[in-house]
């Protein structure tokens, strides 16, 4: 999950507060004049100006920053001195200070004049409309790209089903967004001026201290928390667990000083550890947003160039998983990070690299229309399976309801989980660290048709308990049957020597449902939207009875729009009404 979006084409915070300013898009203009010129500047104007306009002027300096970018490379400006222009933007226009601005800017450096240099028809709208598509910036010449999807046939759609050879319940371990942290260091600033801290600096207040197991505050996941999380699966699951699914993100929020060595090395480090705890288990592994470097980027195909490409992950990512997905799946994997594998007679596993859909992907600005013709690919193997009467479970990162899910994407997404909600079994996602759910239903229907389950995430950041899901799954039908959710306090464990892992909640018996299936979802829905007790309960859930996040608490507002997300399964109208009495 990127919370603090990395300074990348604009130099611009990518959520951020709404109200009135009306000076406020002439100040931007001002200072742009200025950093033109050479002159002193202020450190940041984020706090007094920009975090005041509203959307439309948001969208409108947007324009005025990308312009001036576009421009001072386009008069000849050299590699360091875009360089210098562009730290200077970040410091000027974001939080995040003087070393996190230093490298961010180097890091996303040659992503950014490539697309300057070789997409000639950028445009500042373009950009802006893409990487602020939650602040509705618009590019009227946008492209409204729709795969083909082909209806359902009556002989597709018949009640035969392979035969399961033995019918049973099948174990499934989720993890997700763990975000490892090799600085993390107990007792060092869990309050700092970077968007990442627990790592050094020493704390003048006793609160703000890092603590043993992980902090509260904007930090990451200790080394140790993963020695108790595997600890605390062997000694209670492993005897019954049959898979893992892992749903992303292994790399640390600490973007601004990536490598690909170091990200290869924590990504090599995670899956033995993995692997070594989970021998002879099946394991099935999708990648996360903070895998690749630059954080975010992921290039499209016809990118070429060894020091641009991200091939270079595609090829870690089998290399890691070959351990655990047949030969079969090398070719996709290896092409863009996504795989189809048959599990078992009439059960198969497709894992997505929804990444190419985070808006944060500076590469989006160069190509956006269905990267590595992935939706089109998921198509035609939904259709095989369709045809051979299997049941599919879809692993992906980011949830095609998230607000920076790119439009188009999304839309796409959703049309296709609608087509073949029949052979879809469920789905599984990471990346917004909540342990929430996406209910799928088409549009004007009463009844639900799919579900997205959401891991929640082990990292702490920022304010969460740390977590992993079991759940129950019937294998004739690919359905989940019930999950639970497991954590522990943060707070507590800080005190003691241990943490202690308990129950959080089983989905069936906390909102009284029979079962999982599309009626009981549908069940779920309605109590959720009427009963208030009921919303306490889920928002409560979601963070894993944080004691920071309960204590902040949810006013009827929060929970209006953490119920309404729950329905939003597409990125754009659905989702924004959710947001509307914010």
């Amino acid at each position: 999950m990127q919370v603090i979006a990395p300074f990348l084409f604009l130099a611009l915070c990518a959520t951020i507060a709404i109200c009135s300013e009306n000076d406020g898009l002439e100040r931007v203009r001002d200072t742009l004049k200025q950093l033109e010129v050479g002159e002193k500047l202020p450190r940041s104007i984020y706090k007094d100006t920009i975090a005041k306009l509203s959307n439309e002027k948001f969208c409108q300096a947007c324009h005025e920053v990308v312009k001036a970018i576009i421009k001072q490379r386009k008069m000849g400006s050299s590699k360091d001195s875009m360089n210098d222009f562009l730290r200077k933007m970040c410091n000027l226009y974001t939080e995040y200070g003087t070393t996190a601005c230093k490298g961010y800017t180097e890091i996303n450096l040659d992503v950014i004049l490539y697309i300057i240099d070789n997409k000639h028809d950028l445009t500042p709208e373009r950009v802006c409309a893409i990487f602020h598509q939650a602040k509705k910036c618009v590019d009227p010449k946008a492209k409204k790209w729709i795969i083909d999807i082909p209806p359902a046939s009556h002989n597709e759609n018949s009640d035969e089903q392979n035969e399961v050879p033995i019918y049973k319940i099948w174990n499934v371990l989720q993890i997700t967004d763990v975000h490892y942290d090799p600085l993390y260091k107990e007792n060092t600033q869990s309050v700092c001026n970077k968007p990442l801290c627990c790592q050094d600096g020493t704390p003048t207040k006793p609160e703000e201290a890092a603590g043993k197991w992980g902090d509260y505050h904007v930090c990451d996941s200790p080394p140790r928390l993963f020695s108790s999380l595997y600890e605390r699966v062997k000694s209670k699951h492993l005897d019954s667990l049959d898979a893992v699914y892992f749903t992303g993100d292994i790399i640390s929020h600490k973007s601004w000083s990536t490598s690909k060595a170091s990200n290869i090395a924590d990504i090599k480090g995670f899956y033995k550890a993995l692997y070594d705890t989970f021998k002879g288990k099946g394991v099935f592994p999708i990648l996360g947003n903070h895998e690749g470097h630059p954080v975010d980027c992921l290039s499209p195909e016809s990118v070429t160039d060894s020091n641009l490409s991200t091939k270079w992950l595609f090829e870690e990512a089998w290399n890691a998983w070959s351990k655990w997905l047949p030969g079969g799946a090398e070719k996709t994997v290896k092409h863009a990070g996504y795989y189809s594998v048959l599990v078992k007679p009439g059960f198969r596993i497709i894992g997505i690299n929804s990444n190419f859909c985070f808006v944060h992907n500076l590469w989006l600005f160069y190509e956006d229309e269905d990267p590595y013709g992935q939706l089109a690919w998921l198509v035609q193997e939904l259709l095989k399976a369709e045809k051979n009467h299997e049941k599919v479970h879809i692993l992906s990162h980011v949830p095609s309801g998230h607000e920076l899910c790119h439009l188009q994407w999304s839309k796409n997404y959703r049309m296709i989980v609608e087509r073949f909600n029949d052979t879809i079994g469920a789905q599984f996602n990471g990346h917004t660290h909540i342990d929430e759910i996406e209910v799928f239903y088409p549009e004007g229907a009463e009844t639900a048709v799919n579900v997205a389950f959401n891991g929640g995430s082990l990292t702490p950041f920022i304010g969460n308990n740390p977590n992993y899901k079991m759940y129950q799954i019937k294998l004739s039908d690919a359905t989940v049957q019930d999950y639970q959710t497991y954590t522990f306090n943060m707070t507590e464990a800080n005190k003691d020597s241990s943490p202690e892992w308990y129950e959080l909640y089983s989905f069936k018996q906390a909102y009284g449902l029979q079962d999982l299936s599309k009626k009981s979802l549908t069940e779920f829905v309605q109590k959720l939207n009427e009963d208030k007790t009921l919303q306490q309960k889920y928002f409560e859930f979601t963070i894993r009875n944080s004691d920071m996040l309960v204590n902040a608490g949810c006013d009827d507002k929060c929970m209006k729009t953490l119920t309404c997300k729950v329905t939003a399964v597409e990125a754009g109208d659905a989702l924004d009404k959710c947001y509307e009495n914010l």
